[in-house]
């Protein structure tokens, strides 16, 4: 009995953390972000292809956002604390959405590797800045399940 409600008191904390640090919010960006990469990467094959880029070269372009992405995750931190998280998740949201309007536009296959190459800054910066943004709003206590939380939302949904 002593155990049930040492969690519902864990619980009932997890909740308040949640809401006082707009977990769910970020997530909800989260989410939107992911949702959206997620569907580009099942048409990304033919996307490139309509571009001129034939599949070993859409391949290069998958291979660049990785590399680039790694690059960026490595650098978040350091972004963060130069430019801060909220400026750094802005930016996060420019670049996404100036990549999707770019690769809309584009009609080459080398302008398509290039704007392919801002799939690792977007993703690359965007999930580990709003993991240091959930963390940083809720007390250390809490932070455990919120992150659980926040990575459901954020990888579950999307």
């Amino acid at each position: 009995m002593e155990k049930k409600l040492r969690q519902i008191g864990e619980l009932k904390e997890l909740v308040a953390a949640v809401h006082q640090g707009h977990v769910l919010p970020l997530s909800f960006l989260g989410l939107l972000h992911w949702a959206s990469h997620g569907a580009y990467a099942a048409l990304v094959s033919p996307l490139g292809e309509a571009r001129g880029a034939g599949r070993g070269l859409v391949g290069v372009s998958l291979l660049l956002a990785i590399v680039v992405e790694v690059v960026m995750m490595r650098l978040a931190g350091r972004l963060q604390e130069r430019f801060g998280a909220r400026r750094l998740l802005l930016f996060v949201v420019a670049i996404t959405l100036l990549r999707w309007l770019g690769l809309a536009a584009t009609s080459g296959p080398l302008s398509f590797v290039a704007w392919q190459a801002l799939h690792g800054v977007s993703f690359g910066l965007c999930y580990p800045t709003l993991v240091s943004l959930v963390a940083a709003r809720v007390p250390e206590e809490a932070r455990q399940g919120a992150q659980g939380l926040f990575s459901s939302l954020f990888f579950g949904a999307g």
